[in-house]
Parts: C-alpha cells; sequence; structure tokens
C-alpha cells in the first residue's frame, strides 16, 4: 500500500510540470500556406497536408521552409521549422499540385534559407559528363540483388539505401539491415553485384 502512495505521488509530481506547459496550439495549414507564399511559392491551404499533428508553443509562430524534396510529379515534401526553434520541432509536409507544371513552377519560386537551387532537391539523378536520368530506385524500396561469381548465383531481398538511375551504383541492405552492398541499378526492382 505504501509502494501504491508512493509510486502515485512520483506519477503525480512527474505529470505536474507537464501540465503547466502543456498550452499547445496546433499550426495550421493556412499558416504553412502563408510561410511558403512568403518564401515566394505560390501555394493554397488545399495543397498542405499534414503527417501528423503539428503543434507550437504559441499561436501563430514563425515559421520557415527549410527544404524541399520533390516526390514524383505533382507532390513535395516541404521541412519546415519555426525560426524560434523553442516555439516548435521541425516537420513535413506535403504539397499536392493538380500537374507536374504546376509543382515545377511552384517549387522553382521558393527561395530557401540555404538558396533555391541547394535546397530544392530533384527525382533526377546527375552523372559527370551524362545527362540528368530518372531515378529508377528508391532509398527504403525493396529490391532484389543478384550476385554473381565464377560458379554461384546468388539472389537475395535487398533494401535500398539510395536513389538511383540506371547503369548507377548504389548502397544497398539486406532485408534484415545486417550487411551493406554496393550493386549496380539493372531495372526498377533488380540489381547486381559481382565478387
Amino acid at each position: 500500500m505504501r509502494w501504491l502512495s508512493l509510486i502515485t505521488g512520483a506519477i503525480v509530481l512527474a505529470t505536474a510540470p507537464l501540465s503547466a506547459n502543456a498550452a499547445r496550439v496546433a499550426i495550421t495549414a493556412p499558416e504553412i500556406a502563408a510561410a511558403l507564399q512568403q518564401a515566394g511559392m505560390p501555394v493554397a491551404a488545399e495543397q498542405v497536408r499534414f503527417l501528423a499533428k503539428v503543434v507550437a508553443t504559441e499561436a501563430t509562430p514563425d515559421l520557415q521552409a527549410v527544404r524541399a524534396d520533390v516526390s514524383g510529379d505533382t507532390q513535395a515534401w516541404v521541412q519546415m521549422r519555426c525560426r524560434d526553434s523553442a516555439q516548435c520541432i521541425p516537420f513535413y509536409v506535403a504539397l499536392q499540385w493538380s500537374s507536374a507544371q504546376a509543382a515545377a513552377l511552384a517549387l522553382q519560386s521558393l527561395q530557401l534559407p540555404s538558396g533555391p537551387a541547394a535546397a530544392v532537391r530533384s527525382p533526377l539523378v546527375s552523372k559527370p559528363g551524362r545527362a540528368k536520368e530518372a531515378v529508377v530506385v528508391r532509398s527504403g524500396e525493396a529490391a532484389t540483388l543478384v550476385i554473381e561469381g565464377q560458379r554461384m548465383r546468388l539472389e537475395l531481398p535487398v533494401i535500398c539505401l539510395q536513389n538511383g538511375a540506371l547503369g548507377s551504383r548504389i548502397r544497398v541492405a539486406s532485408a534484415d539491415r545486417k550487411q551493406t552492398y554496393m550493386a549496380e541499378v539493372v531495372s526498377s526492382k533488380l540489381l547486381k553485384a559481382r565478387i
């Protein structure tokens, strides 16, 4: 009985400071759209999709776009943060456009703190001396790695650790993530390596 009261007392004491600071305000899609418009990107609140509920310590925090990653033709992920890091933690939002052309124009107009070209990542891979090639495999996707030697051939399920275009070499990990390999991209789900 005494332990129960001590445990209960500890829980009450531990949660008391949290309840005093529990005044959190949800960040809204119009606030995200306004911050992106201020950074030069024409976007409406209806285009903003949250991955999770995002809160700040104050209403209407001063938000800033940090980085944009293109995801397909008509979607992008934008990393946002509060200018005052004590107000909120960095978070991502998804932006959706009706056409690839509208998405490209919007992303080109985005002015980020690190500069527009350095921060917006494209789904294209550039190789020295070659034109940009479309990404065939993406980081996190499952694929099959074929390892060939003089007298053997192994097929392993792997997880891609990098994006890659046809012919590019990328890092992959075994399904249990205990081994990593360098592999050449053959197709969207097929990679090869030699021993």
